[in-house]
């Protein structure tokens, strides 16, 4: 885990401390940190940007403990602050109707896998292998697209009538042009 701040906006990638593929497991001194960072953070007025593996409106530890500490400090940071994280583990490919959530109070934007193989050969790209986001941040939001990287095109939703796959959030926090 570890933090990057990248002209004032901050970056938090948060670990796996566990050969675990399908259990999340964070050690004290993450907490330690990301609540650290957190409270560092909330001084900028800038958006946050959160990586995990695991996403936090689902249980993905064995009692959901480590789930729910995290899914709450993150809760409790985008009350008051503009918080966003970005999940991956369940794979699923790239939709606006389940691929942007804000369950949890603060958006959660679930990214597929990046790269996986398939067809007859077993060397052909998939249809969402590649699939990442684009972000951008404005002065009163921030909008989220999913980019196929690999084909070099921007993501359509199929099941949306082939619109954009995208979502624009309106900032609590509007930035100040400095």
């Amino acid at each position: 885990y570890y933090k990057t701040v990248i002209d004032g906006y901050t970056f938090l990638v948060l670990g796996m401390q566990a050969q675990k593929v399908y259990e999340m497991q964070m050690h004290e001194e993450q907490f330690a940190f990301l609540e650290q960072a957190l409270r560092e953070a909330a001084g900028s007025g800038k958006p946050v940007f959160v990586f995990s593996h695991y996403p936090t409106d689902d249980v993905t530890d064995e009692n959901g403990v480590q789930t729910d500490r995290l899914t709450r400090m993150l809760a409790d940071y985008s009350r008051t602050h503009d918080l966003f994280c970005f999940v991956g583990h369940t794979h699923m490919p790239m939709h606006s109707d389940w691929s942007f959530h804000t369950d949890d109070g603060f958006p959660e934007i679930y990214l597929p896998r990046l790269t996986e193989l398939g067809g007859a050969n077993g060397h052909e790209l998939l249809d969402d292998t590649g699939v990442g986001t684009v972000v951008e941040v404005y002065a009163d939001k921030v909008v989220v697209r999913a980019r196929d990287f690999y084909r070099s095109v921007w993501k359509t939703d199929s099941w949306a009538d082939d619109a954009l796959c995208a979502q624009t959030y309106t900032l609590q926090n509007p930035q100040t042009p400095s």
